[in-house]
């Protein structure tokens, strides 16, 4: 049976500073992650109108963490974790960019200006 205090129990890790920005880190940065998948996917299915290519941006998206569940856990166990995360968080972005910065002029001239 649940005693009155019970329900404080789940939340007790978010008294702890470090926890609580971590969690908050987390959630934006998956929030950005699914808002990319949907706009490459959307993108992708706009120009061509083929769900083939929509599977293989889903199967392109999902394979290098599969790939590379191995290995991580092998960093993880040998090198310290909060420098990991760090470099994880900082080299997403700047992986992103090298991306965009790459295929950039392959798809300017099919975007219309709006402005």
């Amino acid at each position: 049976m649940a005693t009155p205090d019970s329900h404080v129990g789940g939340y007790i890790a978010f008294s702890y500073r470090d926890f609580t920005l971590y969690q908050i880190a987390r959630f934006f940065i998956v929030a950005a992650l699914e808002m990319q998948s949907v706009a490459v996917g959307w993108q992708v299915y706009d120009i061509t109108r083929r769900p083939l290519d929509l599977g293989l941006i889903g199967l392109a998206q999902f394979l290098p963490s599969f790939l590379l569940f191995l290995v991580a856990g092998h960093a993880v166990d040998r090198f310290e974790r909060r420098k990991i995360l760090v470099l994880c968080y900082a080299g997403l972005p700047s992986v992103q960019e090298c991306c965009w910065l790459l295929l950039f002029p392959t798809i300017a001239p099919s975007m219309p200006f709006t402005w």
